[in-house]
């Protein structure tokens, strides 16, 4: 069964000959594992999430609104 990497979106064999299914290759499990623990803040459409830090360790920031 061929799918596609959910990383690059290229297709790739989902067998037990690939080792990094349903990856590609270990570079793209790696940097999809690295996404998920810096808690990637892009969100799937592109869109950054409001409810998510800023990525440098602060709280998303919040507007004053007095």
């Amino acid at each position: 069964m061929t799918v596609k990497c959910p990383r690059c979106g290229k297709s790739v064999e989902y067998s037990e000959d690939n080792p990094w299914r349903p990856f590609c290759s270990r570079r793209c499990k790696e940097a999809d594992l690295y996404g998920w623990l810096i808690d990637d803040e892009e969100e799937p459409d592109g869109e950054e999430s409001p409810e998510k830090g800023n990525g440098k360790g602060q709280p998303p920031s919040e507007e004053n609104s007095d």
